[in-house]
């Protein structure tokens, strides 16, 4: 299921969400996992991986809308919202 035109330096999916997974979670980095699962999605669209980088994508979307919900953005909240609906 790997794509030969990828271009990261990761040789596969499980390599890739790995990575993207660890910048989220361990460092905080949410910009640079949001790049990477958005990688697997691109150059893996047929893995596993590629379902679960769409579901933490939708994770951070749905928690930025309860961030900006909770410091009464309301009109950000749901242009979030409805960019993941």
């Amino acid at each position: 299921m790997s794509n030969k035109n990828v271009n990261t330096a990761y040789d596969s999916a499980l390599h890739l969400y790995d990575e993207a997974y660890r910048q989220h979670y361990e460092h905080g980095n949410i910009a640079q996992a949001c790049t990477l699962y958005r990688e697997i999605m691109k150059n893996f669209p047929d893995s596993f991986e590629s379902v679960y980088a769409v579901i933490q994508l939708e994770k951070i979307g749905m928690n930025e809308a309860v961030t900006h919900l909770n410091r009464g953005g309301w009109a950000k909240a749901v242009a979030v919202a409805a960019l993941i609906l």
